[in-house]
């Protein structure tokens, strides 16, 4: 599932996020109002790998989206 526009693209989030997620979550002031906090890059990929597990499902219980603004993803 993806939703695209021309700056813009939400995806699945995952593994291959792993440095790009670790590089904005290990800033205790970037996750300060986020129920995932900071975390280290081992907690990081721990949560990718749950993550892509919840994507595979037919109907998965939640959905964790990468925010890609012109080719660089910079949230989730």
């Amino acid at each position: 599932m993806k939703i695209q526009t021309q700056r813009l693209l939400l995806r699945p989030l995952c593994v291959k996020d792993a440095e790009t997620v670790f590089a904005y979550s290990s800033v205790p002031e970037n996750t300060r109002y986020v129920m995932w906090g900071s975390k280290t890059k081992a907690d990081v990929l721990s949560f990718l790998e749950g993550i892509e597990k919840e994507w595979q499902k037919a109907e998965p219980d939640y959905y964790e989206f990468a925010v890609v603004l012109d080719g660089l993803q910079i949230g989730a």
